[in-house]
């Protein structure tokens, strides 16, 4: 079995995957994504816009679908439930392992992780602003529609002043990304690993269960909610009302995910030289 690390067999097993994934029928669950944010985020906004006679900036709507309760229940849900099948595993994965290299196959499936949830994420943004053109700015500057809304508006709860008395929308746009990719990545991770071992079942429900329980923490501030990854992946909660002072600092919380992932990754590696194809086969049969 080939045991070096070889680019071109690791370009190989990645694009076969991503081939397989952007094709598959279950990447219509993006469509009820699309709907979701539509109803819980754009229509509210546009309302108020109108409503108010002043435009939102278009970075306003891409912001608060990252800083959503909801919507960060749903998103993990959509992207694991999209990615279900992966890693594919057929009568033919033992010869195929054997052809690429155990190493390399688990290398073209991490950067199959990394590629597919950057395919994701730049799909939501950018279907969110295409529905925000005819009623938004592009300047960094936070509109008046959510610095000027009653706290009693949906655009409170949309983006809470914990947001934008803090930073700009550029960086608020920037940080909630970079903390819902990392977060994203550690879910996709625990599927990966779990994989290994035949347990994707059991550990998809893990992790959806956490997901919900660290929301739960979040929306009542309890100091447990940082127990939970999905708390740091939420960049408003990480501040104060008012005050430009951390409840915990955002760079802790990439620091924090960025650890998980790295002894995530290094705990693939590790196992992946005792790869089972039985194991990995598991519960798709």
């Amino acid at each position: 079995m080939n045991r070096k690390i070889s680019p071109r067999q690791i370009t190989c097993v990645f694009r076969r995957e991503y081939i397989e994934w952007i094709t598959n029928p279950r990447m219509l669950m993006c469509v009820v994504l699309v709907v979701m944010v539509r109803e819980i985020v754009l229509l509210p906004m546009r309302n108020l816009s109108m409503g108010m006679g002043q435009p939102i900036n278009a970075m306003e709507p891409v912001i608060a679908v990252a800083n959503s309760g909801v919507l960060l229940l749903l998103m993990p849900l959509v992207y694991l439930v999209i990615m279900a099948d992966f890693p594919r595993v057929s009568g033919n994965t033992y010869f195929y392992l054997t052809r690429t290299g155990r190493i390399n196959w688990i290398m073209g499936q991490i950067v199959f992780q990394i590629v597919s949830l950057l395919t994701y994420l730049l799909f939501v943004i950018i279907s969110t602003l295409v529905q925000t053109v005819s009623f938004s700015f592009l300047i960094n500057g936070w509109s008046l529609v959510v610095t000027e809304s009653d706290k009693s508006s949906a655009m409170y709860d949309l983006i809470p002043m914990n947001l934008y008395n803090q930073m700009s929308p550029y960086e608020a746009f920037a940080i909630s990304y970079l903390l819902l990719f990392m977060f994203l990545l550690s879910c996709s991770l625990a599927m990966l690993l779990a994989s290994i071992y035949g347990k994707k079942t059991l550990t998809f429900w893990v992790v959806m269960i956490s997901i919900a329980v660290g929301i739960v923490f979040c929306a009542v501030k309890s100091k447990w909610m940082w127990v939970f990854p999905v708390s740091h992946s939420i960049l408003w909660i990480h501040f104060q009302n008012y005050y430009r002072k951390y409840v915990m600092s955002p760079w802790i919380s990439i620091l924090i995910l960025g650890v998980l992932l790295v002894v995530g990754y290094l705990l693939v590696m590790h196992f992946s030289k005792k790869l089972n194809v039985d194991r990995l086969r598991g519960e798709q049969e």
